[in-house]
Order: structure tokens, then C-alpha cells, then sequence
């Protein structure tokens, strides 16, 4: 799974995995200017939705790399190489784990849109907090 993750972050494979971030407001920090990349998605995601998902569904990079290092199939340093250079701005964190809208717990609209800084100041992010120490809080930019 480890290896599906590390080639879902490279965008080389369609996989059951979605990308979250633990803090959308990162992402404009990202040096990914691609036309998908991180800072693409801060920018143009209209809405701003948070998750609070259980730990065993998040894989987050320095998982992923922790499990390619014990690794000795082809491929692996490489990947290791590519997930070790996922900027720490980022702040990453893939989901594995069945319907990804059960565990939606809000959502704001995104105050890093065009539009959004033309009408005014930034609205603040929402904070979910959870009772349960197993469930983990992630952002994720909807289109």
C-alpha cells in the first residue's frame, strides 16, 4: 500500500487514495506551481472542507516513507527519494478508508480565492475538535 501511496503522490496511478492537508492555509506556501499542484488547489478550491477521520485511514508522508524504507522491492528508493522531496509545507496526508464525505465535519468557503480577496478579508478556518484520540483532523480544497 505504501508503494501505492508514494506513486499516488507522484500522480502516476489512479488509486483508492485521496489527498488531504492537515492546513489548507499551507499550501500557498508550496513550491508545487503546477497546473493540479498544491498551490493551484489553495487558490481555486471554492470550498474548504474539514474531515476528522480515524488514524488507521491516514497515511501521512513520513508513514508511507517509513514503510518504504523497510522495503527492499525495486522501486522503493526511488519512491523514498520522491516522498523524502514532498515539500513540508504541504502538509500531506492521504486517505484510504471508504466514503471520505461520512466523516466531513465542516466547511467554509475558501478565503484564498481571486474572488474571495477581491470582496475582502480573509474569513478564518474553521476548528473541529474530536473527543475521540483515534480520529485525526484533515482539510481538503473541493473544486
Amino acid at each position: 500500500m505504501a508503494r501505492l501511496a508514494a506513486l499516488h503522490t507522484q500522480g502516476v496511478t489512479e488509486s483508492a487514495f485521496v489527498s488531504l492537508c492537515e492546513d489548507p492555509s499551507r499550501l500557498l506556501l508550496s513550491k508545487d506551481e503546477t497546473e493540479h499542484g498544491a498551490k493551484a488547489i489553495a487558490e481555486n478550491a471554492k470550498k474548504l472542507h474539514t474531515y476528522t477521520v480515524p488514524s488507521v485511514t491516514a497515511w501521512p508522508t513520513k508513514k508511507i516513507n517509513g514503510i518504504l524504507e523497510r522495503g527492499h522491492a525495486p522501486g522503493d528508493e526511488e519512491l523514498r527519494v520522491w516522498v523524502r522531496g514532498i515539500p513540508t509545507e504541504e502538509t500531506e496526508v492521504l486517505f484510504l478508508g471508504g466514503n471520505l464525505a461520512d466523516y466531513r465535519t465542516a466547511s467554509v468557503d475558501n478565503p484564498n480565492t481571486a474572488d474571495a480577496l477581491q470582496d475582502g478579508p480573509p474569513v478564518k478556518k474553521a476548528r473541529v475538535s474530536s473527543d475521540a484520540p483515534e480520529m485525526i483532523r484533515h482539510h481538503d480544497g473541493q473544486t
